[in-house]
């Protein structure tokens, strides 16, 4: 028996290695349904949890649990590095993918400029600003696009009864700007309006104007989000003039499209009240 082992256990790696004759093929599967000890080795071998060699010592040295423990983790490590690795790299080279998918953030965002911005401008006193979700509703979306702020029809549509949602302003003096921001991560039409108040003039230039308008002015101005995901960002710029007529205001507006290819509305457009 323990000859026919030492035989047996020469022909294991090339049993494994499928380059044994016919004779020895049977020679070894009959040996190894008898013995318990080949069999486990030759398990061994084909687990690849011994080295495939002539010399048979070697090959009944199995690693030690403590090896094959430090060869998983050091596989796994690796694994996970390659995976980091190659999202950092595409990061870097597709960055739309992180505002697609892994930013949770606001996915509107304004920036209002306004000249002449100081630390004692009544913000919530002379600027609204909200928002509406209309989602595919085209119909209310024309509705509200076509509706006189200024000088509604009394009976007809009321685009103000509607559940515009309040936008709460932050201010940075340093660069005359106010921001905010809503989720916007819904596909359809969202539609933003911007109440100027009466008041914002006197307020850039006291003494300067001694009259006050009656009304103020409401900008209205709208997007389609195609697939939910996508992230916007808007500039506007409010600018103010004076002349014997009263005070003008002018909003220029300039969106962009995070997780787009670049287009047209990166331009700036002017809209007068």
């Amino acid at each position: 028996m323990k000859s026919d082992c030492k035989q047996v256990r020469q022909l294991l790696p090339h049993y494994v290695q499928g380059l044994c004759s016919e004779e020895e093929r049977r020679a070894v599967e009959e040996h190894v349904r008898g013995c318990e000890e080949c069999r486990e080795l030759l398990d061994a071998m084909e687990a690849n949890e011994v080295e495939l060699t002539d010399d048979p010592p070697a090959a009944r040295k199995k690693a030690s649990p403590k090896k094959r423990r430090r060869r998983r983790i050091f596989a796994l490590v690796t694994a996970v590095a390659l995976v980091f690795t190659t999202a950092a790299v595409t990061l870097v080279y597709n960055p739309n993918l992180y505002y697609q998918y892994l930013y949770w953030g606001d996915r509107m965002h304004i920036t209002l400029t306004v000249d002449g911005l100081s630390p004692s401008f009544p913000t919530d006193e002379c600027l609204k600003l909200s928002y509406l979700y209309v989602g595919e509703d085209t119909t209310t979306y024309s509705a509200v696009k076509n509706y006189d702020w200024i000088y509604p029809i009394p009976g007809t549509f009321d685009a103000s009864t509607l559940d515009w949602v309040p936008l709460e302003l932050e201010s940075h003096l340093e660069s005359d700007s106010l921001t905010t921001g809503f989720p916007g991560g819904q596909p359809g039409y969202y539609i933003l309006k911007i109440e100027v108040t009466p008041s914002l003039y006197n307020s850039l230039h006291p003494g300067l104007s001694t009259q006050e308008p009656e009304l103020g002015r409401v900008y209205v101005f709208d997007f389609y989000n195609a697939n939910g995901w996508d992230t916007w960002k808007m500039d506007l710029d409010l600018k103010t003039s004076f002349s014997t007529d009263g005070y003008r205001t002018m909003l220029a507006r300039r969106m962009r499209c995070l997780t787009q290819p670049v287009s047209a509305n990166e331009q700036w457009h002017y809209y007068h009240g």
